[in-house]
């Protein structure tokens, strides 16, 4: 993917060449990662997804927290 087709899909809230490489753009770091991981797991046993799933849970609760500190 070109840096001009980078820019274009997180505009529109997506990066990827293929539906399951496809994640959303926050622009929050954390989220961004945690997306991508669930992501790289939609394919995989759900047994297999439950800890891509629980670090997800976790990372969007510290997050939500962080913002609720701040304002």
């Amino acid at each position: 993917m070109t840096d001009q087709e980078y820019a274009a899909a997180a505009f529109v809230g997506t990066v990827g060449d293929s539906v399951a490489e496809q994640t959303t753009v926050t622009g929050q770091v954390a989220i961004d990662a945690a997306l991508r991981t669930l992501a790289s797991v939609s394919a995989a046993d759900p047994a297999d997804q439950l800890p891509a799933f629980q670090a997800t849970h976790r990372t969007l609760r510290e997050t939500l927290a962080s913002i609720d500190e701040e304002g």
